[in-house]
């Protein structure tokens, strides 16, 4: 955990940012306290765990990230440096469980009371987490900036074969229209594999001269979408 803001005696829900960029994130998000109501907010860092090195060092740059093809790989073409990826990421999925259950036992609170945050390849982890239900139960709701997600045609094809929960899930995802590193193709497979997941009611939205990057609009849209979320 790098931040904690809100209320941390007795909230009413617990909001979990996962991104990239812990420092530049954190300084955006600690004046969230005032927005959130009762709930408290925590903000997680993956790359320092020892499975993220792999993730850390995948550059979002790269030309076959930008053109799809890194993301539009399907299983038969899977290399071991793919495979060791999936791996990471099921692991940091289940660290992400580990971490968030600690504080619902601290705060008498279930998953029920989660809602999750994200942006890039920490939000991929969270909605690759989700759709495998690598969580033990379904949190209340996401909203994910930009997720990155490990190939979403073979994701597709495992979502499709994993037991679904009856409860829904709200996910919100915004996409920056300037932002090369998730670009059409990919989204469109990702799109695909969440309708795999029925319970999902997703909504994509796009921010006009969005990059990849976390920045103040990106705060401002998520302050919007989160009483959406949060408990009424």
């Amino acid at each position: 955990m790098t931040l904690e803001v809100g209320n941390k005696s007795s909230p009413s829900s617990l909001i979990v940012w996962i991104g990239d960029q812990p420092t530049a994130e954190n300084a955006l998000l600690k004046d969230m306290g005032s927005s959130i109501g009762a709930s408290a907010l925590m903000t997680v860092s993956w790359s320092q765990h020892p499975a993220g090195e792999g993730l850390n060092d995948l550059s979002v740059t790269l030309p076959e990230i930008c053109d799809g093809s890194w993301y539009l790989r399907d299983a038969t073409s899977f290399e071991n440096a793919d495979l060791d990826t999936l791996h990471d990421l099921e692991l940091l999925g289940r660290s992400l469980v580990e971490t968030i259950e600690a504080k619902l036992a601290n705060y008498g609170l279930d998953w029920k009371n989660v809602i999750l945050l994200g942006f890039g390849k920490g939000a991929g982890i969270a909605l690759y987490a989700s759709l495998l239900k690598i969580f033990p139960k379904q949190v209340s709701a996401m909203v994910l900036f930009s997720p990155i997600v490990a190939f979403p045609g073979y994701l597709g094809q495992k979502v499709a074969n994993t037991r679904r929960n009856a409860t829904a899930l709200k996910l919100f995802t915004i996409w920056g229209n300037r932002n090369r590193s998730t670009p059409g193709n990919y989204r469109q497979a990702l799109t695909q594999a969440i309708k795999k997941a029925p319970e999902v009611q997703s909504t994509p939205d796009t921010l006009p001269d969005g990059d990849h990057v976390f920045d103040s609009k990106c705060c401002n849209v998520l302050t919007s979408l989160l009483p959406l979320c949060l408990p009424r």
